[in-house]
């Protein structure tokens, strides 16, 4: 067969087994965890698509410098104008351009077609690999992945025909891949582990083992002089981390090579070893790992490949996997290692015979196949996903935290609760603490909440708006309007801004609400965007008409003009036949024009009651329609539309807040 042709139909086979195994995902994406606070940021879209906003999102920064992966975010938001089925498809078309660009890396390194398709075809489908693609903000190790991977080829380009000009691409496709994501910078150390494997002494190649050693104890210093707070957050000491990391890489082999699908989920997690023999796995575990790094060596004379293989496999993992204070468990720390990991076994496996190792490299792929596709199945259904998670890993303190977070949004208030306080018990307490003061909040017990409020140094504004709300709910008006203020001072947001404005409008204050909305208007409209993903995911447009709208109600009242602000709900791109309805009814029972407000009410037909501000105009609608019968003397006619709405406890309550305000 011709060899190009033999090639395409290779990457056919790739993209068609990547597909099935991401489809599920494709169809229907999801937004997890860390994905709203690095790819969803406000800060990576700016006003418009100019040189400000595209500084913006180089320069911006959470946790690390990461410049070109924010850049790709910046671009798809702006490209696809934020649809979230793009983020992902992006993600997909990435791991097959790194699928192609590994299996040209192993035919370079075996000269061997079966090898390398294999090789490629298991890492592509390895659910190990996974969260490099369904879990967006992991863009950065995929990029990672591919510039280092190009880079790679330019260095085996150079390798055999000394050009100066690919050292120079090679280098130049390294530093890409580090401002990616930091790792990148071990491709430099791939480079110079292949050099001295392919062409070293046997002195060249202890000294390769020996530098490996130093460069863990240089980790283990550098980690315990910078980090030193760190390790106190996070409740262990760097050798407690480098022994429990010894238990995870041999987890993590055991799932590059029969994975398990209830082993396979984001947030991963084991009991930390407190030492070498507590508990006695990491003893074994580090003998496995010893097996290993003297399997490689001994391997050297007979097969480089096997020895480059285990050698780059430990090499991807020594910064993430052994002192620094990250969490101590994620997957997607494998997207590189796995794959020479993989290359030296299957590399191994050819020394048998043909039929027999075709079989089991066809058993390992299938299943991990099977596995990935499952997993992408149950991803796509969030609040089951947190839950499957949690029962599996249930040592995760984020896995824990998420589906007590998911149990407080379904109602289950007791069951929250009881993870909640468990989780006080751990290093990073602030989500369980706010957690807690919440459900006590929800539970009626405000004196409580404030009293919890005061005693806790750290008040961020969750806990001074929870404070705020108590206050409220105890009738000490000036205290809540103290902590709302302080609480939106601390951070401000449309939805937090909402919560205070209403709390005002509903204690009739509503020159107050004019005013703190004209204070905190240019705020507002730093929120404002058409990125279709940010208003799903924040929903502001609908906040902010809301926020408009409760103002308008209250100029109204006082007999001020409305014209700037019927502007600014047009700009809001919102403002409809609907919204213009409710406002002339406001105006026409302000002016006791009962007849023409009813026709005006009886116009606005709601299209869907779970929509936040359809379910707003719907309640107003309700409220003022009660309002007019109230001062009509139609009695019958307004019990008759309270019973109505009676049974439905959301909409009753609502009702009788907007009816103390009724004019």
């Amino acid at each position: 067969m011709n060899k190009k042709l033999n090639i395409y139909i290779n990457y056919l086979i790739f993209l068609v087994a990547i597909i099935i195994c991401y489809f599920n995902v494709i169809k229907n994406p999801q937004i997890y965890y860390d994905d709203f606070i690095n790819v969803f940021n406000y800060n990576l879209l700016g006003n418009g698509f100019n040189i400000h906003s595209l500084i913006n999102a180089i320069t911006f920064h959470q946790g690390g410098y990461r410049p070109l992966s924010y850049l790709s975010f910046y671009l798809n938001h702006y490209i696809f104008n934020g649809q979230l089925h793009s983020f992902i498809i992006i993600n997909v078309l990435i791991h097959f351009f790194n699928t192609m660009i590994f299996y040209h890396i192993a035919l370079k390194l075996t000269k061997n077609k079966e090898i390398s398709f294999f090789s490629a075809l298991f890492w592509a489908v390895s659910p190990v690999n996974l969260f490099g693609v369904t879990y967006i903000v992991q863009r950065m190790t995929s990029l990672m992945a591919f510039f280092g991977g190009i880079g790679t080829l330019y260095y085996l380009k150079w390798e055999e025909n000394r050009e100066f000009k690919n050292l120079v691409l090679a280098i130049f496709f390294v530093i890409l891949s580090t401002l990616s994501k930091e790792s990148g910078i071990l491709f430099i150390g791939f480079f110079l582990l292949h050099y001295y494997l392919k062409n070293g002494s046997k002195k060249d190649i202890i000294v390769v083992y020996i530098t490996g050693g130093l460069f863990l104890i240089f980790l283990y210093f550098f980690s315990k002089n910078f980090f030193a707070v760190t390790f106190i957050r996070r409740g262990f000491s760097p050798f407690e981390r480098f022994f429990t990391e010894l238990r995870i890489l041999i987890l993590y082999i055991q799932n590059i090579f029969l994975p398990l699908q209830n082993k396979i989920y984001l947030f991963a997690d084991i009991i930390h070893s407190k030492s070498l023999f507590t508990p006695i796995s990491t003893l074994f575990s580090l003998i496995l790992l010893l097996a290993l790094v003297l399997i490689s060596y001994l391997a050297i004379n007979k097969d480089k490949i096997i020895a480059l293989g285990i050698l780059s496999f430990f090499l991807f993992h020594s910064i993430e996997s052994t002192f620094l204070p990250l969490y101590f468990m994620f997957f997607h720390r494998n997207y590189i290692a796995s794959f020479f990991i993989i290359l030296a076994f299957i590399k191994l496996l050819s020394y048998l015979k043909p039929k027999f190792r075709n079989v089991i490299v066809i058993i390992l792929i299938v299943n991990a196949m099977w596995v990935t596709v499952v997993h992408n199945m149950k991803w796509t259904f969030k609040p089951y996903y947190t839950k499957k998670n949690y029962e599996s890993y249930k040592n995760s303190i984020v896995a824990k935290t998420n589906y007590a977070l998911e149990l407080e949004k379904e109602g289950k208030l007791k069951d929250a609760l009881n993870l909640y306080l468990k989780l006080l018990k751990t290093p990073n307490r602030t989500v369980p603490f706010l957690g807690t003061v919440r459900i006590l909040k929800k539970l009626g017990f405000n004196k409580e909440v404030i009293a919890i409020g005061k005693l806790y140094p750290h008040k961020e504004f969750a806990l001074l708006k929870l404070m705020a709300q108590a206050y409220a709910d105890i009738n000490n008006i000036s205290k809540a309007k103290k902590y709302f203020q302080k609480s939106l001072s601390d951070y401000f947001t449309p939805k937090n801004f909402l919560t205070y404005i209403a709390f005002l409008y509903e204690n009739r204050l509503y020159d107050e609400v004019i005013f703190e909305t004209e204070k905190f208007l240019p705020q507002l409209e730093k929120f404002t965007t058409n990125n279709i993903l940010f208003d799903k995911i924040y929903n502001n447009k609908n906040i902010n008409t809301k926020i408009f709208l409760l103002n308008i109600d209250c100029k109204i009242r006082l007999n001020l003009p409305i014209n700037k602000d019927i502007t600014l709900l047009k700009k809001s791109g919102i403002y409809n036949k609907k919204i213009e309805n409710l406002i002339n009814a406001i105006k026409d029972i302000k002016n006791q024009n009962y007849i023409k407000a009813l026709k005006e009410l009886n116009s606005i037909k709601i299209a869907n009651i779970y929509n936040d501000l359809e379910f707003f105009i719907f309640v107003k609608k309700i409220a003022l329609t009660l309002c007019i019968y109230d001062r009509t003397g139609e009695d019958y006619k307004f019990k008759q539309l309270i019973k109505k709405y009676s049974k439905n406890n959301v909409i009753y309550n609502n009702l009788w807040k907007e009816l103390d305000n009724c004019y």
